[in-house]
């Protein structure tokens, strides 16, 4: 039975080293962005959100290197809920990771919008969403997905600053339209909502990596960060502006010229 137990540990310990190669290949793999977003903070918000697991973690090695207390059945149990726990981390950080490459096709910016507002159909029971799409926009060669991320990312923290105002009429209006800036004209995607404004002594880090204005929620603060990196990349803008009482507007913009097909 001795036996049994320290060959279970040692077979532990063997799929452990496995998930830790398997982590710093992930972690090589995607140098370039993870410089990009900041590893070490990522890494500091992903040991935040699981310190619980992690401390548990650490009593269940104890529990195993114990050979009087656990049954062989009961430590194979462990290690496997154990494994299974690695590797849902393993692909949390991939995705958190992710490098998208720019699938190019023709996008149509209004039918993008529409296809992420249907994915918050269940809140629009507690908050009116209004769409008013300038239908002479054309169609761009684009990243789609990215896009979308982007599009995504606006509405959601606006849903989130909605739920933590405690107000009887919520609504998030979203328009495009096309809009000259220094003589470039651009495809302009507003999104505006009445929740809670960001404080004025925040608004120079909002688009900050590790920035987040719900820490209690778990998030790494790399929302608005990647999004504005990915309309940067696009050679695009995005800006807001937000007032007491009357919450906070995202101004999308991506060169029409540049990428109009």
């Amino acid at each position: 039975m001795l036996t049994a137990g320290i060959f279970a540990i040692d077979r532990y310990k063997n799929q452990l080293k496995q998930t830790q190669s398997k982590l710093e290949h992930e972690r090589r793999k995607f140098t370039s962005i993870s410089r990009a977003l900041g590893f070490d903070s990522v890494m500091k918000n992903f040991l935040h959100k699981y310190k619980n697991e992690l401390i548990e973690f650490g009593y269940d090695l104890h529990q195993l290197s114990d050979e009087s207390q656990k049954s062989n059945q009961q430590k194979r149990r462990i290690i496997q809920n154990r494994k299974n726990w690695i590797d849902s981390r393993v692909q949390e950080m991939k995705e958190v990771f992710q490098v998208t490459h720019d699938n190019l096709g023709p996008i149509d910016v209004n039918e993008v919008i529409r296809a992420v507002v249907q994915l918050f159909s269940s809140t629009r029971n507690r908050i009116k969403i209004e769409e008013q799409y300038d239908l002479t926009i054309p169609l761009i060669e684009i990243d789609g997905n990215r896009i979308k991320d982007v599009i995504y990312n606006l509405i959601d923290n606006a849903v989130e600053a909605i739920n933590e105002k405690n107000k009887k009429d919520k609504s998030i209006n979203i328009t495009t339209n096309i809009v000259t800036i220094d003589e470039i004209q651009y495809i302009q995607v507003i999104i505006e909502d009445n929740g809670i404004e960001i404080p004025n002594e925040l608004k120079e880090t909002v688009f900050e990596q590790g920035y987040t204005s719900h820490p209690e929620s778990g998030g790494t603060g790399i929302g608005l960060f990647v999004s504005r990196e990915i309309i940067s990349d696009y050679g695009g803008k995005l800006s807001f502006t937000s007032q007491v009482g009357k919450g906070t507007t995202f101004y999308m913009c991506l060169p029409l010229k540049r990428y109009q097909i």
